[in-house]
Order: structure tokens, then C-alpha cells, then sequence
């Protein structure tokens, strides 16, 4: 995301620069050229990342728009401050560095321009293009010259004191015996700056139409021509799955144009400026078709398109699973071989032996030394993935053509991705595989056998692997206690020894257990913690272990279990226990061999598309010992 940067003084050793690294809004509409915007409600995060460093272009060459050997830092930031305009650094850039006075030239000239950077994966843009996380690393100014533009218009890097004033139609102050730098405050400055925004506003959005993101490894200079605008209000992961289901609609005969070459070429231009793992994914699948970013806007796509399309929407979909709730984000990942119906994994037992030992002094009858080291073995053993599949059904009625698909295709991934998300959480937690009457963690008073189609049958989880397979890690509480949180650790091995790693082990709570943790007083305080535990109101954690509330925790009683720990779907009312669970994740695995799959069947009798996804994956724990649990918590 692009900001502004403007010139205030120079010294012997050093340049100083006034820059609006996050400036809120945008001079389309309010957006910058990617349609987002920053404003006063976004979350910078500098308490947790402090002043950034100043680099070069993000580490790009200048040159080639490609990434350099490695990062140019041209200086520092000193200080941070907010204002009406947005976050303001000043800025001092090294005057020994050959780019550093390339930046301060083009201040002087009126062509510098600045750029935040922000840590990919923590980032959250809202639907309408909000920028809501945004937490900034690291500051880059640059020369706009040629393709070294800025997202946001905003972002310009004005001339020295004098000039600034110079643009702004304004006279320099002055002072008597002093000189012109002399003579200026900072808020001085900032005015001027801000009267010489509103004075160029019409010119740079001018060049704003012009202006694209900084360029990608992979991606070319692009202009959106007007075949392609129709779909600028949908992002990449929305265009993917747009395209995809029209494809394969087509693909069934249920669509006669099926996904247009126009809409082929916005998604690949999506995924060559996308700088997450959806654009790594759709750029390395463009490559393997011989699709190259730099000529998609001259290249017919016909023909193309099928499996580059799958592969980013399923990219899209499962990227989506995994940041919308926080239990898969946690467990360590791999993907199942193709043509594995299980994946056989070695496991590390038992360590060698060790042994206090002697000086050896005599020799055996072949006149070897006589060994003084007992032998032993060092353990191994074997745990075996199986794969399940979880799948959903969405009908929807009326014509399944690209113009009345477009409007749907954000609220289609929205309620995919959302619900998957909330049900592979569901599973993950409440798993258990047990279908005889009366036995399953999930449905305890049901006389019956289970129903196959039901999702926590899938495999076993982490309420079953202390509940039922390893009772020794599960204990009965009462009224809700800070020494149950403490209990409930010490039960991970021999003396709680597996818990000793407090960042490999968090609690998960329900949420009626979470809110009644933070009237405890103990939280309230430092008794815990060497500062409060309740941090922005959230309870954060525990004797140094993370804490989160999940709606998914006994998601089939309501959050709640009966006096066992399980929930009973015959008698609802039995179901008004609380439950602290820890775990151990990095004692659990998560497997897939199919991220999502979507496929499409037209039914004409009665004008229905069905609309069908499905998942492969599987979920093991190491041993017994990965998750432990306090339940019967009144």
C-alpha cells in the first residue's frame, strides 16, 4: 500500500523526509488504484513492530522491476506520528548510500514517492476494499519514474522547504536573523504539503489511471483495457472461483459461453499482481501452460484456462479455510502423494541409552578391546493418515451466465469458504469415528447407530483423544477456576512434562467458559502474568499459554457437554457443562490430498444450478498424550 513522502532539511551525513507512509483514503473515490484504502479504524500494529526500516522499492531493482540480489536499506525511521491525513514517519536516509541520493534528488524534484509494506499473511482487507490489518515492516521510497509507481496518488514525495512552499502558492516565513529552514515548524510544513496536494489532486489522478501496483517477480507493466473492466470491482479469489464454475458448467453442457476470454485474461492479470499464495499458485499454473503474465493482454486464452483456473480456486478456497478460524491455521500440514488412498508416517520412540562407562583395559580373543558400552536400541514406530471427505450442496436457481453469476460469485465463495472454515473446525475438535448406540463424544444419548453422513465422523479429534482413548488426560471440574486452566496442562505426560513448551500448547474454551474466565479476579490483575492478563479486553492467555474461545467446541450440545464431557443430542438439556481443552500441536497432523473441488450440474426442470464441493483430508495425533481436558465446568 502507497503513501507520501516529502523533503524537510539535509545535514553533513544525513537527509530528512517527512512521509506519509499510510495516508487513509485515495484519489479514486477514496481508493487507491487497487481499490483499497487505509483510514483511521485500520490496525497499523506498532506497538508489536516498532519503526520500520527504510528500503529502496521494496528491494526491487529499479531497473528491471524484478527482485534484487538482495534489500537496499537507504536509512531509518526516528519517529511516528497520526494525523487527519494518516500515519506520518520521518524519515533519514543515509547520504553515503548512491540510491538514497536518488531519492533525494527526486524530492527535490517533485517525482519521490513511498510505499509501506506489511506482513503478508496477517494482512485483512474488508469486502469493500478497507484495509483493516495492515502491519507495517518496512517503509520503501523510491523515484516514480516510468513503471516505479505508487497504488495511491497520494503518495508524493514534494521538494525541499523552500519549494514546497514554492508549489503551494504560498510565501516562505520568515524570521528575523533567521533563515528560511530556520523559520519553519513542522505543522508549518504538513500545511504546506496539504495545501500542495489539494493544488495537484486533479493531475495525479490523471496519472492515476495510468498507475499500476509495484510489479510482481512474475508480472509485466499492464493496462485494463476495456474488455476487462466490466469485472475490476472482483478480486483474484473471487474471479477464480467465478471462472471455475462457469468452466465447469460449460464443461457439462449446462452453459453455452461458459467463462469468457475476457474474464480469463482479468483473473491472470489478478494473479500476477496478487503477492499472496493464491498469486504464487495461479502464476506458477499459468507458467505450465505456456501462459506468460507479460503478453496475456495479447495472447488469446482459448484453450486455455481449465486447470490454472482449478488450481487458483482451489487455492482461493482453502486459503480462505484456514485464515477465517484458527484450529487448522495451528496444525502442522502435508499433502497426501497422488494415487495414496494413507499416508504410513515414521515416528521417533524411545531415545538410546546412555550409560556411565569405564577405560577400556583389556582385549577379547581376536584381539579387539574389549567394548566397555552396553548396547541399546533407539525406537521406532509408525502411525498410518487415513483420508476422509467432507462435501457440501448449494442450489441455486436462475441463469447460470457469466453477467448474472458475476453479482453472486462474492457471496458464493463467502458462504463456502466461511462454512468450511466453521465445519473443518468443528471436525478438527469434536472428531470421533465411534458409530455404535450411545458411545460417540457427539451424540451420547442416541440409542442407535450414527448416521454415516455426519461430518465428526470423519476422524477422531481432540475432545475424543482425552475423553475416550487416553482417560488419564481428562479430569472432572466444578465451578470455574483459574487452577483448572493449570490442572488441565499438568495432565500432558508424566508430571505435565509434555506441557513444559508453552508455545507449542494452547487452551481452547467454548465461549461461555471464555466470558465467565474474564470475571475471574485473578485475570483482572498481575497475579498471572507480569502484566494484566486481559489485554484490549481480551483474555490473551493463561501461565504463558495462549487462550481462544472456539464456537465450535462441542458445537453439537451448543458449546456445552453434560457432567461426562459429551454432548447428548436426545436430551438437550443435559448439555450445561463448560469444557477447557488444551493442546499440543505440534503433536497433531493434518493431511490433504484434495484442497476443494467444485463441480456444477444444470437442472432444467426446474431452472436449478447445483453447485457441489468437496474436500479429501485426514487428521492424526502422535500420541496420547497431544491435547488433555477439564469438562463437568459449571
Amino acid at each position: 500500500m502507497s503513501d507520501g513522502v516529502k523533503a524537510v532539511g539535509e545535514s553533513d551525513t544525513h537527509w530528512e523526509l517527512d512521509v506519509l507512509g499510510c495516508p487513509y483514503g485515495g484519489p479514486n473515490g477514496g481508493r487507491d488504484v487497487d481499490g483499497e484504502f487505509f483510514s483511521p479504524a485500520t490496525e497499523f500494529h506498532a506497538d508489536k513492530f516498532g519503526l520500520p526500516p527504510v528500503v529502496y522499492y521494496h528491494g526491487y531493482d529499479g531497473a528491471t522491476g524484478k527482485p534484487a540480489g538482495s534489500p537496499e536499506y537507504i536509512g531509518r525511521t526516528t519517529a511516528r506520528e497520526v494525523k487527519s491525513d494518516g500515519v506520518w514517519y520521518r524519515v533519514v536516509l543515509d547520504r553515503t548510500n548512491a540510491l538514497a541520493q536518488q531519492v533525494w534528488e527526486a524530492a527535490q524534484k517533485g517525482v519521490a514517492r513511498a510505499s509501506s509494506g506489511a506482513v503478508t499473511h496477517l494482512m485483512r482487507v474488508g469486502r469493500d476494499g478497507h484495509i483493516l490489518q495492515w502491519p507495517v515492516v518496512e517503509l520503501s521510497v523510491f523515484d516514480a519514474v516510468g513503471r516505479r509507481q505508487p497504488a495511491n496518488a497520494y503518495a508524493v514525495a514534494l521538494p525541499a522547504v523552500k519549494a514546497v512552499y514554492m508549489a503551494a502558492g504560498m510565501e516562505l516565513p520568515r524570521g528575523v536573523g533567521m533563515s528560511e529552514q530556520e523559520a519553519l515548524t513542522l505543522d508549518d510544513v504538513h500545511a504546506a504539503v496539504a495545501a500542495g496536494i489539494k493544488a495537484a489532486k486533479e493531475e495525479w489522478e490523471q496519472e492515476a489511471a495510468a498507475q499500476r501496483r509495484l510489479p510482481d517477480a512474475s508480472a509485466g507493466t499492464y493496462l485494463k483495457f476495456g474488455e476487462t473492466r466490466a469485472y475490476d470491482n472482483l478480486g483474484p479469489d473471487d474471479l477464480a472461483v467465478m471462472a471455475y464454475v462457469l468452466d465447469s458448467a460449460k464443461q457439462s453442457g449446462t452453459s453455452r459461453g461458459g467463462v469468457s476470454e475476457a474474464a480469463l485474461k482479468a483473473l491472470a492479470l489478478g494473479l500476477s499482481e496478487d503477492k499472496g499464495v493464491l498469486g504464487q499458485v495461479g502464476r506458477q499454473a499459468m507458467k505450465a501452460q505456456g501462459i506468460k503474465a507479460n503478453e496475456i493482454m495479447q495472447q488469446g486464452l482459448v484453450g486455455f484456462g481449465r486447470d490454472w483456473v482449478g488450481q487458483a480456486f482451489s487455492q482461493a478456497i482453502w486459503e480462505k479455510i484456514r485464515i477465517d478460524t484458527f484450529v487448522a491455521s495451528m496444525l502442522p500440514a502435508i499433502e497426501v502423494p497422488q494415487g495414496f488412498e494413507s499416508l504410513t508416517l515414521p515416528l521417533e520412540g524411545a531415545d538410546p541409552t546412555f550409560y556411565k562407562v569405564g577405560e577400556a583395559a583389556s582385549t577379547d580373543s581376536s584381539g579387539w578391546p574389549a567394548f566397555t558400552i552396553p548396547s541399546s536400541q533407539a525406537v521406532t514406530g509408525k502411525r498410518t493418515l487415513p483420508l476422509a471427505k467432507m462435501g457440501a450442496r448449494v442450489l441455486w436457481s436462475g441463469e447460470m451466465e457469466e453477467d448474472s453469476l458475476a453479482p453472486f460469485v462474492p457471496q458464493l465463495k463467502h458462504q463456502l469458504s466461511k462454512s468450511g472454515a466453521e465445519q473443518l473446525e468443528h471436525a478438527i475438535i469434536d472428531g470421533d469415528v465411534t458409530t455404535t448406540a450411545t458411545t460417540n463424544v457427539n451424540d451420547i444419548g442416541n440409542g442407535s447407530a450414527q448416521t454415516s453422513t455426519n461430518l465428526y465422523l470423519m476422524f477422531d479429534g481432540f475432545r475424543k483423544l482425552a475423553l475416550v482413548t487416553n482417560t488419564s488426560n481428562s479430569r472432572a471440574g466444578a465451578t470455574l477456576a483459574l487452577s483448572d486452566f493449570l490442572n488441565t496442562v499438568q495432565l500432558m505426560g508424566v508430571s505435565g512434562i509434555n506441557a513444559l513448551d508453552r508455545s507449542k500448547v494452547s487452551f481452547i474454551v467454548d465461549p461461555i467458559t471464555y466470558f465467565k474466565a474474564l470475571n475471574l479476579t485473578q485475570v483482572q490483575t498481575k497475579d498471572v502474568f507480569s502484566s494484566p492478563t486481559i489485554e484490549g479486553g481480551q483474555l490473551t492467555g493463561l501461565y504463558g499459554y495462549a487462550l481462544k474461545p472456539s464456537g465450535f467446541l462441542a458445537y453439537k450440545g451448543g458449546n456445552l457437554t453434560n457432567t461426562a464431557g459429551k454432548v447428548d443430542q436426545t436430551t438437550p438439556a443435559n448439555n450445561t457443562k463448560g469444557t477447557i481443552l488444551a493442546v499440543r500441536w505440534d503433536q497433531w497432523l493434518l493431511g490433504w490430498r484434495r484442497k476443494m473441488n467444485m463441480e456444477v450440474t444444470r437442472i432444467a426442470r426446474a431452472d436449478t444450478t447445483e453447485i457441489v464441493c468437496l474436500m479429501r483430508l485426514g487428521l492424526i495425533n502422535r500420541d496420547t498424550e497431544a491435547t488433555a481436558v477439564t469438562y463437568n465446568v459449571s
